[in-house]
Formats: structure tokens, sequence, C-alpha cells
């Protein structure tokens, strides 16, 4: 029996997903989150993407500076330029609806929020 999932490190949603894609490679497991989309490919075999999972450390997100308020969470927005579709990551507080600066990684995302300087 497979180890059980935790819940995402990233938005602390319990719906998780793990699948063998084979359109890219016999092989080739995934393990993603249905709320936020964090996702890891090119993991070899179920157990290992189970593990990779939950060794994911959760995210710690500092309070919001407009408002204070502690209920921060991250946001994915989708969108289409030039050609291409991309991936935006950004946080948003919960109360104020402030906003941290979008970025193209999560970890960026993160490091952006936590390390700001308040005015």
């Amino acid at each position: 029996m497979a180890e059980e999932l935790k819940p995402c490190p990233w938005c602390r949603s319990t719906k998780i997903e793990v699948w063998e894609a084979w359109a890219h490679k016999v092989g080739d497991w995934w393990v993603a989150c249905k709320s936020c989309a964090m996702a890891k490919g090119g993991l070899e075999g179920e157990e290992h993407a189970i593990k990779w999972w939950n060794e994911q450390v959760a995210v710690q997100f500092i309070p919001c500076p407009f408002c204070g308020c502690k209920e921060v969470k991250p946001v994915m927005d989708y969108y289409k330029a030039d050609y291409h579709d991309d991936l935006l990551y950004r946080v948003m507080c919960q109360k104020c609806e402030g906003q941290g600066p979008p970025t193209d990684t999560a970890e960026e995302t993160i490091s952006r929020w936590n390390e700001r300087v308040n005015v």
C-alpha cells in the first residue's frame, strides 16, 4: 500500500493527484495539487512521486504588510501572451486583497513576499 499523501505545501489543499504520464515515457510519474497546480514530474514510480511530495516543506508566509492579517495565500494566474501560454504566481491577503508582485516561479513569489521591507 502506498504512503498517504500530505496536503499541498503551497496552498494546504488535500486535492492531490498522482499519475503516470504515458505521453512522455513509460515510468514518468507526476504528482500535482488540483487546487493550485503545484506539480512535479519525471519521477520514477508512484512510491517515489508520493515520497517526493511528502518531503516538501510547507510554505510559511509573513503577515500582510497592508493590514497585518496572517491569512495570506498563493494565487496562480494563467494567461496567454504572444503565441505561448504561461503561469504567473503571486501571494494575496484574504482580508484586504493586498498582493505581492507576480513572478514566474513559486519560489520567487514566496521569497519576494517574505523578504519585503515594510515602509
